[in-house]
């Protein structure tokens, strides 16, 4: 089982070992005695189903009631606007994964541009009607790639045309296969430390249900920890 400092050395090996993830955000430095933050990453959202399967009302209570924040990376064929707009009031904000959760590295450059730029304008629109809080990123500053697949051409396409930032994580399982909570929250609490960017996928009535669970399992864990959890923008900001 992989440690919290065998995920960091796993992380820093990418970045050596693959030119294309240099760039690439996995975790934030903190100094010793630095604040004991997390960034909770949820993928995926809001819900690929119908309205009436959608299970982003209980993500919002469960991180209201731990006084927690998260960072949603949406795809635009899943994110409804009203949806988004409840997350963004509770002090979350919107990140770019794309038009679908899909392998996109045979795409073209263009073809990748414009999904990446239809999920932008979501965005742009949904913090535009609802301003995330002080702090928040600028719109589609944050984007991961669908299974964190970053090829050259999307590395370019980020850097020359958006300036985005590629976001990954050093705490993740495959949350959205194994459905046992509490193997999750387990194997991710195992991971975090100050700084962890933490990877989970929102949970739907028909799809990933039992990540709802592990999510509870995960905030209270946190919570017996010290750890807050927060946006990207606000652990880059700390």
């Amino acid at each position: 089982m992989v440690s919290r400092i065998g995920s960091r050395r796993l992380c820093a090996a990418a970045r050596f070992l693959i030119p294309r993830y240099r760039s690439t955000l996995f975790f934030s430095e903190v100094p010793p005695g630095g604040c004991a933050r997390v960034a909770l990453t949820i993928d995926d959202g809001i819900c690929r189903g119908e309205a009436a399967d959608s299970l982003a009302p209980a993500v919002v209570e469960l991180l209201q009631r731990h006084g927690a924040r998260a960072t949603f990376f949406v795809c635009s064929d899943y994110c409804s606007p009203d949806a988004a707009a409840a997350l963004l009031a509770a002090g979350c904000e919107l990140g770019n994964h794309l038009k679908r959760d899909q392998p996109y590295a045979l795409a073209a450059a263009d073809a990748f541009e414009a999904d990446l730029l239809e999920c932008d304008e979501l965005i742009r629109r949904c913090h535009a009607e609802t301003p995330p809080p002080t702090g928040a990123a600028e719109r589609g500053r944050w984007y991961r790639s669908p299974q964190g697949v970053l090829t050259r051409r999307m590395r370019d396409v980020l850097a020359r045309q958006r300036g985005m930032v590629h976001v990954l994580g050093d705490a993740y399982c495959d949350d959205w296969a194994v459905d046992d909570p509490a193997f999750i929250s387990r194997t991710l609490l195992r991971m975090a430390q100050p700084g962890s960017i933490i990877i989970m996928h929102m949970p739907e009535a028909k799809c990933r249900r039992w990540c709802l669970d592990a999510l509870r399992l995960l905030l209270e864990g946190l919570g017996e920890r010290g750890l807050a959890c927060v946006t990207l923008s606000e652990l880059a900001a700390s």
